[in-house]
């Protein structure tokens, strides 16, 4: 996303700004033209799951 779109999208807020979305072509496509979005290539970015600190179990 290149810009912060208001209201919601399916109930929920639309992603922040620098954010990554996968949405339908069309939709996708919608936003490119107007500005507010521009396409990327494969899969976005997923976080890795790591256990915090004070929860890690010692033997």
């Amino acid at each position: 996303m290149l810009g912060d779109v208001s209201g919601l999208r399916n109930g929920k807020p639309w992603p922040k700004r620098g954010s990554v979305i996968n949405i339908s072509d069309d939709e996708g496509e919608a936003l490119c033209a107007s500005g507010m979005a521009e396409r990327v290539q494969g899969r976005a970015p997923t976080e890795k799951a790591t256990p915090r600190k004070d929860d890690t179990e010692t033997r």
